[in-house]
């Protein structure tokens, strides 16, 4: 071999040997150990119905689904195109599954014979949009399954009256977008599937659908499940009630949803296949609250006394302009009498210690006052309270204690000899005075003493000054006879005697 060979081979594997040394050296000094190159998958996307697999009858209802796997990092997809025949089948509405709760979709069906959908989870890209533009790292909680999921379920009303084939097919896929922005690579499984209808009468007495307008089934609605109930409030006496059958020909019949009592009810739906035969029946087992109470709902005063929501009793007392009716205090949506242009309810509560009772509350103020109709006044804007009169308070001048008695009992307090009955009462503040009691409208009015003094000087004066005024008014009668006397003199002068 020549020198110059061996120079040539030499330098190539002095090459090598740096290579395989850089190589160690970047593996071994920062950590990498081991480094795997792997292809995207692509996304599968295809179509399925298990009714595909099954004779179905005209009236039908079937459900499409459409299916994905291998899907990384999600934030949107679609716009997903489906076609049918709609002189086969009718479109009635889709399902989102719980796996994408977190996606908002969108469904554009104008177009007859073709459906559009698409979802994208907002919350997601707005967050990651903002971490890029301030430039900072949040954690990526955009969806990723290994394993196979649904995209969305689609229900169809198979219409053609004869028997037939009814074939559904995916015809676009749309975009699948990551977190990176990036559309995923997709492919079509099956495109398409084909159901075959048979023309005979249906014996299918089952539901499609079943649902409380407003309120939620325990357990979730599945057609092969019978028994759910409800819980409604006091005041509801109808529920509205929709339930689909899977047939479109069997009949339906719902007894039981109105005139709800307190307690159980319970609400059936019949159901009655096309051929007359088969017949299923589901119930909803409706409780109706005894009251409005929500348990464990209570108050705290400003001293810190709890005070515990009772049942209000059947035959209790409503004052007079008082309405029954809820509020939410302290987080619980409690019964209250209210009145219009009162700030203050009557709660009927128990502090622990003794049975069950009206409170007067302010939420204002958070004072829980005792309320009892003898000695409690209700205003236009304030509740006053009967009270011990205090000893630097002075009881008005003329009045000596006293009681009467209305319709809601005793009444303790002061009166004159004008019949004018008072009480020392307060305000849900403290703020004390004396108030005056009209036993004939049962009201009662804040009442402020005339100064006699006053009224005594007032009079004086005005017996002064009406002397003086008839003295006046003689005076000038005296002089107005004088004047027209000595007018009439002049002009008639007495002869005089010779």
């Amino acid at each position: 071999m020549s020198n110059d060979c061996r120079k040539v081979n030499f330098i190539k594997v002095s090459i090598l040997v740096v290579a395989l040394l850089v190589s160690y050296f970047n593996f071994s000094v920062f950590g990498i150990k081991d480094i795997v190159v792997r292809a995207d998958e692509s996304v599968i996307v295809d179509i399925r119905s298990e009714s595909s697999d099954e004779q179905v009858t005209p009236g039908d209802i079937v459900t499409v689904s459409i299916f994905a796997s291998q899907i990384k990092n999600m934030t949107r997809f679609g716009p997903l195109e489906i076609s049918y025949d709609p002189v086969q089948v009718d479109y009635l509405s889709i399902s989102q599954p719980t796996a994408l709760s977190a996606f908002s979709y969108t469904v554009d069906a104008g177009n007859p014979g073709t459906l559009v959908i698409s979802a994208v989870n907002e919350s997601v890209e707005a967050d990651l949009e903002s971490a890029l533009m301030q430039g900072y790292e949040i954690e990526d909680n955009s969806f990723s399954s290994e394993d196979e999921i649904v995209l969305v379920n689609i229900s169809f009303r198979v219409m053609t009256p004869t028997s037939d084939e009814v074939v559904i097919s995916l015809e676009e896929t749309g975009d699948f977008v990551n977190s990176s922005k990036e559309n995923m690579d997709v492919s079509i499984g099956a495109e398409s599937i084909t159901m075959n209808v048979t023309a005979e009468l249906s014996s299918d007495a089952n539901l499609a659908f079943l649902t409380v307008n407003g309120y939620t089934l325990t357990p979730e609605f599945s057609a092969d499940i019978t028994d759910y109930s409800i819980s409604v409030n006091r005041d509801v006496n109808n529920v509205q009630i929709s339930a689909i059958p899977v047939n479109l020909w069997a009949s339906v019949v719902i007894n039981g949803n109105t005139r709800l009592e307190g307690g159980e009810n319970i609400i059936s739906i019949d159901v009655t296949a096309q051929d007359g035969v088969s017949k299923n029946t589901y119930y909803i087992h409706a409780t109706k609250q005894e009251t409005y109470m929500t348990e464990g709902a209570g108050l705290i005063d400003l001293d810190g006394k709890v005070y515990t929501f009772v049942a209000m009793p059947p035959d209790y007392f409503i004052p007079d302009g008082f309405v029954e009716t809820t509020k939410v205090i302290n987080g619980y949506s409690v019964p209250v009498l209210s009145r219009e242009g009162v700030e203050s309810v009557l709660v009927y509560v128990s502090d622990g210690s003794l049975n069950p009772d009206f409170y007067v509350y302010n939420p204002t103020t958070k004072t829980v006052i005792s309320y009892k109709p003898s000695t409690t006044a209700i205003m236009s804007s304030k509740v006053l309270f009967e009270k011990k009169l205090p000893k630097d308070v002075k009881v008005p001048e003329g009045f000596s204690p006293s009681s009467i008695y209305a319709k809601n009992g005793e009444i303790d307090g002061y009166a004159n000899e004008d019949g004018i009955f008072i009480c020392y009462m307060v305000d849900e503040n403290g703020n004390g005075a004396f108030y005056r009691y009209n036993e004939e409208t049962g009201q009662y009015s804040e009442f402020h003493m005339i100064n006699k003094t006053g009224t005594s000087a007032y009079r004086f004066f005005f017996y002064l000054f009406l002397f003086a005024t008839v003295i006046e008014a003689v005076i000038i009668v005296v002089i107005v006879f004088v004047v027209q006397y000595n007018i009439n003199k002049r002009r008639n002068p007495r002869p005089k005697r010779v």
